[in-house]
């Protein structure tokens, strides 16, 4: 094989991941970008960007699986049995990916996902709410969870409330700290018992 051949290689693989970077980026502002607002961003024409990714969609469901994978393994990993200890330590854990990764807190990267309703894809998000779950249905079974509380409910208030402190940060009417606070305190008193 000729170095021009790898140089090519090279240049596509670096290109991919300078478009994933820039779509990541432009998302975590909580915009909606175009192809072309990404390309832009990436340093890479626009015909470029779709030789890597045939849709803006396309590159979105790719973004995904990645953002899934790499929460999901920080969020299930060693959490303590205890209810009341697991929650806290996961709603800490999930703050921090949320900040690192404020693109997920982004509707626009999830909304026109052709893959929304396929039950592959639903199963391949479990694992990040998967340990909540489990710490809530425990917490269930120790009566420790408001009257009326389900945790498959919890699990979607937990995720609006963590939208929703996103959204503040991104507004600039909290910072990421005093965001990170409201969520963790938030979430604790609305699962949990007094």
């Amino acid at each position: 094989m000729s170095g021009k051949g790898r140089v090519r290689r090279g240049d596509a693989t670096a290109n991919r991941a300078r478009l994933q970077a820039a779509a990541l980026d432009l998302l975590g502002r909580m915009s909606d970008p175009s192809m072309g607002e990404i390309a832009a961003a990436a340093g890479v024409s626009r015909q470029t960007a779709y030789s890597h990714f045939p849709s803006r969609q396309a590159l979105y469901d790719e973004l995904v699986a990645f953002l899934v994978a790499r929460t999901a393994d920080a969020l299930d990993a060693d959490l303590p049995t205890d209810p009341v200890a697991g929650l806290g330590s996961w709603l800490e854990r999930a703050w921090g990916l949320i900040d690192q990764h404020p693109a997920l807190l982004n509707p626009a990267l999830f909304a026109g996902s052709s893959r929304a309703t396929d039950p592959d894809v639903m199963a391949e998000h479990e694992p990040i709410v998967g340990g909540l779950r489990r710490l809530l249905t425990h917490a269930g079974e120790d009566d420790l969870l408001p009257d009326g509380s389900s945790p498959d409910w919890l699990v979607a208030a937990v995720i609006a409330l963590g939208h929703a402190a996103g959204l503040e940060v991104a507004a600039g009417r909290m910072s990421a700290t005093e965001a990170g606070a409201g969520f963790r305190s938030g979430a604790l008193r609305l699962c949990l018992r007094n």
